[in-house]
C-alpha cells in the first residue's frame, strides 16, 4: 500500500537535453513526497561512475520508489549509528572539557532535505546497479538538472550510494570529508 501511495505521488515535472562538449545529457525530473529527483539516462557521465563495460539503461518509475525506499531503511541504520556515535564522542567530551554538547544532528541524514541524482547500469553479471547522488539544499544547485553535483568535502551534506535492483541492497556508500 505505500508503494502504491509513492507511485501515485510521483509526477514527471520534465525532460531535458543539455549538449556539453558534443555530447547530449539527457534527464528526467520527478518529485516523489516533495524530494527533487533527477534521473540521467545518458553515456556521458557513465565512466565516473561505472566501469567501461557497464551499460547505461532507463531507470524505471517503480525502480525509483524501490530505491528510495531501500535508501530510508539505510538511512536510518545510519542514523541510529549517528546517535550513538555523538553520545559516545559527548561522553569522551565531558569527560574533557566542560562547555556545551556535540549536536548530534551533525550525525544524522534527514532525507527530506536532499536532492537525488540517479543514473542505472547493467553490470557484467546482468545485475541492475542504480548510482544515487543525494546533496542537501538542492535549490542551490540550479545546474542539478542537467549536471552532475560534485562538491569535495561537505560532510554528510552530500553523499552517494549504490543500490544493486537484483539483489535489493545497498552495495556502496560514501559521504563526503569535512575540512
Amino acid at each position: 500500500m505505500k508503494n502504491l501511495v509513492y507511485i501515485l505521488t510521483i509526477f514527471i515535472l520534465g525532460c531535458s537535453h543539455n549538449t556539453k562538449n558534443g555530447a547530449t545529457t539527457s534527464s528526467y525530473t520527478y518529485s516523489i513526497d516533495s524530494i527533487d529527483i533527477t534521473v540521467f539516462v545518458s553515456d556521458s557521465m557513465k565512466n565516473q561512475i561505472f566501469p567501461n563495460n557497464y551499460k547505461v539503461v532507463n531507470t524505471e518509475i517503480s525502480e525509483i520508489v524501490e530505491c528510495e525506499t531501500l535508501l530510508k531503511t539505510y538511512i536510518a541504520q545510519y542514523n541510529q549509528r549517528g546517535i550513538l556515535r555523538a553520545d559516545s564522542l559527548n561522553k569522551r567530551h565531558r569527560i574533557k572539557y566542560s562547555s556545551e554538547a556535540i549536536d548530534v544532528e551533525q550525525f544524522l541524514i534527514d532525507l527530506k532535505n536532499y536532492g537525488r541524482q540517479y543514473i542505472s547500469a547493467i553490470d557484467n553479471r546482468n545485475h541492475k546497479l542504480v548510482y544515487i547522488n543525494c546533496f542537501c539544499n538542492p535549490l542551490e544547485f540550479p545546474y542539478r538538472h542537467k549536471d552532475w553535483v560534485f562538491v569535495f568535502d561537505g560532510g554528510n551534506c552530500f553523499f552517494q550510494l549504490k543500490i544493486d535492483l537484483t539483489d535489493k541492497k545497498v552495495i556502496d556508500f560514501s559521504e563526503n570529508g569535512v575540512a
